[in-house]
């Protein structure tokens, strides 16, 4: 899962959606740590591979070390997207700087680690000398229809985004939003980039068993924490967002959007909504330790898959007509929107921002955070804000297609 994850990155063409399947990766390779861990302590409990077992150790170690060093960039925004610090403008920084460690150098670094351990633990059990980095390779028909299926950004023109680390995209305006309500509104927009991207590469590798079992429980985890930092908990469940989107709207402003929110949950059945939750944790954020391997395949093979899009694809929309249509959720999937002016205009070069130098927000949080408030990176980046806010219109998406059998 770990190399298919790899693979999707390597064809995809921006570096947006390299970060979404890169952080997959480090998921599955981080799972991996364990069950290579109990792999070769099985081997050194059989006294014929008990001296083979030894020599894997370090070789093992090293793997886990590699792994280790990315624990945070899994727990805070793979496994579940999570804030890192309580003070705004901390949580800006600190997230913004752990957005930059997936990267493809400390993705490739670690995922070639976890192939070392794996080889040498494979020759040692079963006498192998193949390499698993030699399997399930895309071919190029395959990886130039991955790469085709994904939008690639115009050279000639700014973006405008209000998520995490839209700071690391060049010739970008960043925009936030202050208080709980803003922190929120860009976790939410984190897991909206990346389940657009899913969405779009799972028509393209669909019945190709790794990448496409690598798709289906990507998605159920960014489906799972969309729900979660939207609507919280099905009935009687546990949070594992303490404040929902759903929630922070009752509290500080009552009103349409509040009602919008509670209708798209009503609309939610909770069986398939606590279904999501069970294999979100067995086969998404880690492979489950008790579950046999065999069911948690089945599971995957007899995942209502068309079910899970459909319900991604209209609770994207909804927050999409929420964010075109309340003035206080201007920022809400406010992703990656082109500006129209181009960078070939001359005027324009007094203002665009320079490729080399997007700004972070942080220290705009410093004193004030207020869900009042929206600040924008770049001398005319307010201005231009309002006027990409101002003209957005809700733009629902056309409905995936999965291949027929």
């Amino acid at each position: 899962m770990a190399l298919a994850a790899c693979r999707i990155a390597d064809a995809a063409p921006y570096e947006l959606q390299q970060r979404v399947f890169a952080r997959h990766a480090i998921l599955f390779a981080h799972s991996g740590k364990t069950w290579m861990q109990r792999w070769r302590k099985s081997l050194a409990r059989d006294k014929r591979w008990e001296n083979a077992a030894a020599r894997a150790k370090p070789v093992v170690q090293s793997y886990a070390a590699s792994m280790d060093e990315l624990a945070s960039v899994r727990n805070h925004l793979a496994a579940k997207r999570q804030q890192l610090a309580e003070k705004r403008s901390t949580d800006i920084e600190a997230t913004l700087h752990l957005w930059a460690e997936v990267s493809p150098k400390n993705v490739s670094g670690a995922v070639r680690s976890m192939v070392r351990a794996y080889d040498l633990l494979e020759r040692t059990a079963n006498h192998s000398a193949e390499s698993i980095w030699d399997e399930d390779v895309l071919t190029p028909r395959a990886s130039l229809k991955i790469a085709g299926a994904m939008p690639v950004r115009s050279m000639f023109h700014a973006y405008a985004s209000a998520d995490t680390a839209a700071a690391l995209r060049a010739h970008t305006i960043v925009a936030a939003q202050g208080g709980e309500l803003g922190r929120r509104t860009a976790e939410i927009n984190d897991v909206a980039i990346h389940l657009d991207a899913l969405l779009r590469v799972a028509p393209e590798v669909f019945g190709v068993e790794s990448f496409d079992w690598l798709v289906r429980s990507a998605m159920i985890v960014e489906l799972s924490a969309l729900l979660d930092l939207t609507l919280g908990p099905p009935d009687g469940e546990v949070k594992n967002v303490k404040s929902p989107l759903i929630e922070l709207i009752e509290l500080d402003r009552p009103g349409n959007a509040s009602y919008e929110l509670h209708r798209v949950k009503w609309g939610i059945e909770q069986r398939g909504w606590r279904d999501i939750r069970t294999l979100r944790n067995w086969l998404g954020a880690h492979a489950d330790v008790v579950q046999p391997m065999e069911e948690l395949e089945a599971c995957l093979v007899e995942l209502d898959f068309l079910g899970v899009i459909r319900l991604s694809e209209y609770l994207l929309d909804w927050l999409d007509f929420l964010g075109a249509t309340t003035l206080d959720l201007g920022g809400l999937l406010l992703v990656e929107r082109k500006l129209s002016t181009r960078y070939d205009d001359p005027l324009a070069r007094k203002w665009l921002p320079d490729a080399l130098d997007v700004p972070n927000l942080a220290p705009a949080f410093e004193e004030v955070d207020s869900p009042l408030m929206m600040v924008a990176s770049s001398r005319f980046g307010p201005a231009m804000l309002a006027g990409v806010t101002s003209a957005r219109r809700p733009a629902p998406r056309i409905p995936i297609s999965l291949p027929t059998a």
